[in-house]
């Protein structure tokens, strides 16, 4: 008897455990690989929903970016380039969202929509054949601040001699006239005496100049730095050389800059980093004002969703594998072909403002050799 008692126990205790847990903790639904995170975040939501990218197979052509010497002319011919690729392979979706009352961010840098949906509509979506996959909406962590030793530096600070920026300077006449650097990163104080010289939009308006795809800004509309990380960056890229300022740290005073905040706070979201890739192309839908120079933060390329693994900051590896085997970087080389070359900072920054450039804090500068030499920033 007790044998015939035992598999009927099995049976109820394996229909138990089988129906305990809803399936999306531990299978894929069928079709186009699926990040884990999304379906964690739908079982973990209390609506049962997460926020992710879409993704699609076709990508745009740019090689003849490369021959095009006039930087208008190519700007103009990636921007639609990629664009016209992003809105024909994404149609049907689009429309079909659209049907259901559900909303979509469109970017064409990595042609992907960003939704934020239940699993069912991620399994509709699947079934679609020009869906590649479905990546989450990652986050990256920046470094905290730490207290540094406060210091008062007269003229030019040591990361400007260390590389001989004073010396081109003086040498050459070498400025950074006629640039535009942006960065990605938590924003910036754009009224900063050393920074707002150099902001290309002035008073306003800022929508050529600044983008916070994730509206944390008490305005958006209005460049803001909730952290203080984006506003040091930016002042050892461009930090004014105003005889009035106690010292200058920015490599290229006379360049101009835009930027985008690509980090909520002192985290990064695949969602904003990605935005923020997409606005550089063309800020405000022209690319006439896109940048010259991107700087992106903690030393880690902007996260493309799915498309390679890449460094995070700190250099922890993305977790989540590439959907097709040797795809280069969508960012990379959409900026490449667009005369955008991407900087980044140091990989290992141990210490940032907490304000603004004349913060006291110890920070690595732009263009040091070593991310383990600090300068000191009153």
């Amino acid at each position: 008897m007790g044998r015939g008692i035992l598999p009927l126990v099995l049976f109820l205790l394996i229909t138990l455990l089988s129906t305990s847990f809803p399936p999306s903790t531990w299978s894929n639904p069928p079709g186009p690989p699926v990040d884990p995170l999304i379906l964690e975040e739908m079982v973990s939501s209390s609506d049962g929903t997460a926020g992710y990218f879409v993704l699609f197979s076709p990508q745009a052509d740019l090689t003849q970016a490369y021959t095009l010497t006039d930087w208008t002319e190519r700007g103009r011919f990636v921007y639609r380039a990629l664009r016209e690729t992003a809105e024909r392979s994404q149609f049907r979706v689009r429309r079909w969202l659209e049907k259901r009352g559900l909303a979509y961010t469109p970017l064409a840098i990595n042609n992907s929509l960003f939704v934020t949906t239940d699993r069912a509509t991620l399994e509709a979506l699947a079934a679609f054949p020009e869906v590649a996959g479905f990546r989450g909406n990652h986050r990256y962590e920046l470094p905290r601040p730490v207290g540094g030793k406060r210091a008062f530096p007269h003229g030019v600070a040591w990361n400007i001699a260390l590389v001989g920026a004073d010396r081109v300077w003086r040498d050459y006449g070498a400025k950074g006239q006629g640039i535009v650097v942006a960065n990605i990163d938590t924003g910036v104080e754009y009224t900063h005496d050393a920074l707002y010289p150099n902001y290309r939009c002035g008073n306003g308006p800022h929508t050529d100049c600044w983008y916070d795809p994730s509206a944390v800004c008490p305005y958006p509309d209005e460049p803001c730095d909730n952290v203080g990380h984006g506003t040091h960056v930016m002042g050892t890229m461009v930090g004014d050389d105003d005889p009035v300022l106690l010292y200058n740290v920015g490599m290229a005073p006379d360049a101009r800059w835009i930027a985008c905040k690509g980090c909520e706070g002192y985290s990064c979201s695949d969602y904003a980093l990605t935005a923020c890739a997409d606005w550089i192309l063309a800020p405000n839908g022209n690319p006439a004002n896109r940048p010259h120079i991107v700087n992106t933060p903690g030393g880690a390329t902007v996260a493309i969703p799915g498309i390679e693994c890449r460094y995070r900051p700190g250099g922890q590896r993305a977790s989540f594998p590439p959907l097709r085997p040797g795809t280069r970087d969508r960012t990379a080389t959409a900026w490449a072909r667009r005369a955008i070359t991407p900087n980044r900072s140091p990989p290992e920054p141990p210490i940032v403002p907490t304000r603004s450039p004349s913060s006291p804090a110890v920070a690595p500068p732009v263009g040091a050799r070593s991310s383990r030499r600090f300068s000191l920033l009153e």
